[in-house]
């Protein structure tokens, strides 16, 4: 990846071309130097490339002083009229700007240039945005305070027309909105091509209308490959996706939000007031007690949100310690974040012996992501309790409990990685108590009024929080993706799902015997290795030969793979993505000239996508092989079974949406119930979650639930939003229930199935079996 490539290593050594795309058929369609189409349509009508971007222009410029003219037009200063026609009219200049720098083909260098100051930027960007956000609360003017006056306790503590404060918020907030700007541009290949392979955010553009106008627009000034060969390493933004998979996105995307803003922010709110309060009569003892059982459960559970535990926390100790202890707001937020990281901390010790028990074992082993499962036997079996708990960040909280105890991790180890979760608690317990506040009274409501105001500045802390170390997790992980220990046990986890999948587990004494061949039977003559003029292997994208010849045998899966490795990629690309990749002697450096240090890289335009190109042709590759060597060793499955090397277990089934192949009727069908979700979603939020405020649902529970709330409608929308929900994805429900219901009775059983044969004796903990390379005398890969 971009973040550990030295100066000196700019760009590979590997000759992978970024092909030009072709735009329809290029007999048809003149392309000139860049690979640009010398006509595009517009409107309905061809025209030139450079009349069609100054049409755009010219619209834009319209737009943006029609904007800046309404502002002068607006004397009175109301923020929400004032920012959104400045925004909208920053928003036109900013579309003048990338369409000129599109249009001179100079937008691949721009990224590069943002991407090479991208972390100053980042930082700056979270300054700017906490000190702006800081400088509004305290200058935000009430309805109560007419006039303001330093007397006037209803008027805020800084006057937003003294010292030219309101200027400085409006300045600094157009700042915030062009750095947030500029740090998306710093990864723009990364979000192209994460766009390009997935039709997510093109479905959120098309939700949002003014998103498809401009996908529009970016379309036709700049079309995007249409052919599959074009778009497999040429892939563009924009270039367009399946009309099913955006509908299901859609749908999807409308579940989130009423599962979240109708379901969360406003029913299960408003029932948890009220049990909050009826928790109240059972004493501050009992309360806790019950609370603190149900949270263990909640973190035990692998799809359970262990934030949800927080939040709760917060919001409940809050309100026993005030209303039935005495405490004061302060100190009953003191003691709730206490208690709340204790909780963290008893609830890590119950992942990890939970995640000790066989039947979750075997659950982790083919349910976990296989990158997670080789971070695990490689990064984290190793580390020590501080990089164990940032690396953990990268994963779902309660999966990386389990995960932490099925790998057998060092009890302390664990327990003292769980500090990492500190921060998240302090930003969410803070939440649950805001949310607290609302039921104290209305003296105490008007006592602390601001701190519904500074909800959004919790949720940016935790999210910085969250962002660094997810990041630094990342690094780690990267770093680590290029060793031998890494690759070998990532293919490991690959190939033990994939039979897993078809129904084939391995024994201990199967998986102690290599049974799937993974790291026996390895050649004694590794391949010639071709050098390309910089001294690196040369680039050969045709699969490693498969078989020792000296020996006529197959070679193992870790063999196959590293003779690819070693014949197939560049030195430079594999230094890169390894441990003991350092740059400039940075581990010399201070901070401050580490930093310079990255910032002073030459910015290469095409660096970025030339890597990805490369990651992308490899993994391709490895699949092959990963394929060949799996097929090989499916003829001879039952006779492993036989053997008591391999158990059979239920299969795999792979549902697909009931409209993933729509075509005709089928597909108007789709458009239908799509559409039908979307308004009854958004009729939901509009008529039961806009009503309904967080100091409402709290304060009153239930009773903000009420006729004069809650319209009639927005109880028919939700009801016919759910029914339609469940017909649109009736499939995948039945298997989720039935998958539901073997588990189940798997773990009731004691890992036996209903046909009584006794599972106790799969293997559970899949050490990487012992590999000894063809070309070294020594093992280049132990158990792990």
């Amino acid at each position: 990846m971009v973040d550990s490539v030295d100066q000196k290593e700019i760009v590979p050594s590997i000759d992978v071309d970024v092909e030009q795309p072709s735009h329809d058929d290029d007999e048809h369609h003149e392309i000139d130097e860049y690979g640009n189409p010398v006509q595009v349509r517009l409107f309905g009508v061809t025209m030139s490339r450079d009349a069609a971007y100054y049409s755009v222009d010219l619209l834009c410029f319209v737009l943006s002083i029609a904007s800046f003219v309404s502002v002068a037009v607006a004397v009175q200063w109301d923020a929400f009229v004032w920012r959104f026609y400045v925004g909208l009219g920053c928003f036109m200049i900013f579309c003048i700007v990338i369409a000129e720098v599109n249009h001179h083909n100079k937008f691949e260098s721009m990224t590069a240039s943002f991407n090479r100051w991208r972390f100053p930027l980042i930082c700056t960007f979270f300054v700017l945005s906490i000190g702006d956000f800081i400088l509004l609360q305290l200058s935000d003017v009430p309805d109560e305070c007419e006039v303001w006056s330093s007397s006037n306790s209803q008027c805020p503590l800084l006057d937003p027309d003294d010292h030219g404060v309101r200027y400085m918020t409006r300045s600094f907030t157009i700042v915030c909105g062009a750095l947030f700007v500029c740090c998306i541009l710093a990864y723009w290949e990364r979000i192209s091509y994460l766009s390009a392979h997935n039709a997510f955010l093109t479905s959120m553009l098309y939700m949002t209308v003014i998103g498809a106008v401009f996908l529009y627009f970016a379309r036709c000034l700049s079309p995007p490959p249409q052919r599959k060969e074009e778009q497999k390493y040429s892939w563009s933004w924009h270039q367009p996706h399946d009309t099913n998979q955006i509908l299901c996105f859609i749908t999807k995307f409308m579940v989130v939000v009423v599962l979240f803003f109708v379901i969360m922010g406003s029913i299960v709110l408003a029932l948890f007031g009220d049990a909050s309060r009826s928790s109240e009569s059972l004493g501050t003892g009992a309360a806790m007690i019950i609370f603190i059982i149900f949270s263990h459960i909640i973190m035990i559970t692998p799809l359970a949100p262990g934030s949800v535990v927080d939040v709760c926390a917060g919001f409940l100790f809050v309100s026993l310690l005030v209303n039935n202890e005495g405490f004061s707001i302060e100190q009953a937020y003191f003691i709730s974040l206490a208690l709340t990281i204790a909780l963290h901390f008893s609830g890590s010790c119950c992942q990890y012996f939970v995640g000790k028990i066989g039947a979750v074992q075997i659950w982790a082993n083919k349910t976990l992501p296989p990158e997670m499962l080789a971070a695990s036997d490689t990064v984290l079996k190793t580390a020590n309790w501080f990089k164990v708990g940032v690396v953990g960040q990268v994963f779902m909280d309660t999966a990386n409990g389990l995960n932490q105890g099925r790998m057998d991790m060092n009890f302390c180890t664990q327990f003292w990685s769980e500090y990492a979760s500190i921060p998240n608690a302090l930003g969410l317990v803070s939440l649950g108590t805001i949310l607290a506040v609302s039921s104290f009274g209305d003296a105490t409501i008007k006592r602390y009024e601001w701190l519904e105001d500074a909800i959004p500045l919790v949720f940016m802390i935790t999210s910085l929080w969250q962002m660094m170390a997810s990041s630094y997790g990342a690094k780690e992980l990267l770093s680590s993706s290029g060793t031998v220990p890494y690759w070998t046990a990532l293919e490991k986890w690959y190939s033990v799902q994939w039979f897993y999948n078809r129904g084939y587990v391995p024994t201990k004494q199967g998986w102690q015997q290599d049974v799937y061949r993974l790291g026996s039977a390895a050649s004694k003559h590794p391949p010639p290795q071709e050098k390309d003029a910089d001294g690196d292997e040369a680039i050969d994208m045709e699969p490693a030969v498969q078989v020792n010849m000296a020996e006529n045998q197959p070679l193992s899966l870790f063999e196959s793979i590293h003779q690819f490795r070693l014949s197939n990629m560049s030195k430079s690309h594999v230094i890169s993505t390894s441990e003991e990749f350092r740059g400039d002697d940075d581990d010399d450096m201070s901070f401050l000239q580490f930093c310079r240090n990255r910032c002073r890289r030459k910015a290469e335009p095409i660096f970025q996508r030339r890597r990805m190109v490369e990651e992308k042709k490899l993994s391709e590759q490895s699949i092959a092989l990963r394929q060949q060597h799996w097929q090989s060793l499916q003829q001879q499955l039952d006779e492993l079974v036989q053997r008591k090397q391999l158990i059979n277990v239920p299969s795999k089934i792979d549902i697909e949406n009931y409209f993933t192949d729509s075509e005709g009727i089928k597909l108007y069908a789709h458009y239908a119930i799509t559409a039908s979700i979307f308004l009854t979603g958004m009729g939901a939020y509009f008529y039961i979650s806009k009503n309904i405020s967080l100091t409402l649902a709290v304060s009153t529970g239930l009773s903000a639930l009420q006729s004069n709330n809650v319209s009639s409608i927005g109880w028919i929308s939700l009801l016919l939003f759910w029914l339609l929900v469940i017909a649109y994805f009736h499939r995948e429900c039945k298997d989720n229930l039935m998958q539901c219901r073997s588990n189940l009775s798997f773990v009731c059983n004691g890992c036996k199935h209903a046909d009584g044969y006794d599972r106790s004796d799969m293997e559970t903990v899949f050490n990487t079996p012992i590999w000894r390379s063809v070309d070294t005398d020594s093992s280049t890969s132990t158990e792990i």
